[in-house]
């Protein structure tokens, strides 16, 4: 297979982008977020017209976007650019298609998953059972520490790696940044939080949540959906959609996300790449 040409966006490329936002807004959330905060940098566009591309962050994500049956193209430009990769996330069938191209230049990824796309609106959102226990707020300066402790629980729990050893400064630094932004949220009961989550993008076409985590010793109990609907409804008064990825290996996340009303709308796969200890 030849390779095909990927090149940066030109304005007819951003007119086809629009289109592909309005036809699957959920799935494009994160996609319009980076084009908002840093326009066209990174995004590469495959063929004139444009049939599919990726965003490219050397060293931390790939995302690839566009028509199911240019994966393979897609792959072999891709491969030939060879970028350094952490993380690769999108729709099963393009990264499928791209990935059985570009594997065989890439290390063994670390883990390789199927995960669906789950979407919310004010609509599929059942009524509230009893008034919960605690409340969601934004976190303070205070909450830092807490919420870096959680992070790496988190990560420990899923990965099976403690980022607090891998890189405690830049999760910390990530952390601030997220309480900068007003992106994450907390559940406390009594003073004490008990949940995070934070949000990836919010624009016109959605939120996307991810980074959802319970303490484990208050687990069990109501907390998780609690906050997750406290955060559904305090997000859907800045958005007209929500949308999260869940491992379809993790049924308890499945359960949680479905009682409070998201729905599956789409296939995903992401890799994961093992990055060393410096």
């Amino acid at each position: 297979m030849p390779a095909a040409e990927l090149r940066p966006l030109g304005s007819r490329d951003l007119e086809v982008l629009e289109s592909w936002f309005g036809a699957s807004p959920i799935e494009h959330c994160y996609l319009k977020s980076q084009l908002e905060r840093t326009g066209s940098q990174g995004f590469l566009a495959l063929g004139r017209p444009m049939r599919a591309g990726a965003l490219v962050r050397p060293g931390r994500l790939l995302v690839p976007f566009g028509v199911t049956a240019e994966g393979g193209a897609l792959g072999v430009a891709l491969r030939e650019l060879k970028p350094d990769l952490r993380y690769v996330v999108g729709r099963s069938d393009l990264v499928d298609a791209l990935w059985a191209v570009m594997a065989p230049v890439y290390p063994q990824p670390e883990w390789i998953r199927a995960n669906t796309l789950y979407e919310l609106t004010a609509d599929s959102m059942p009524p509230d059972p009893s008034p919960p226990a605690g409340r969601l707020r934004l976190p303070v300066a205070a909450d830092l520490q807490w919420l870096v402790l959680a992070s790496a629980v988190m990560d420990r729990e899923d990965r099976g790696v403690d980022p607090l050893e891998e890189d405690p400064v830049g999760l910390e630094r990530y952390v601030h940044w997220l309480i900068t932004e007003k992106l994450v949220y907390l559940w406390d009961e009594e003073g004490r939080p008990l949940f995070k989550a934070q949000a990836a993008c919010v624009n016109d076409l959605g939120a996307l949540i991810e980074g959802v985590f319970t303490m484990p010793d208050s687990r069990g109990r109501g907390v998780a959906a609690s906050a997750m609907r406290a955060l559904a409804r305090e997000l859907l008064r800045r958005t007209s959609r929500l949308g999260l990825y869940v491992n379809r290996e993790n049924t308890a996340a499945v359960r949680l996300y479905e009682s409070v009303g998201y729905r599956p709308v789409g296939e995903y796969r992401s890799i994961l790449f093992h990055v060393p200890s410096p």
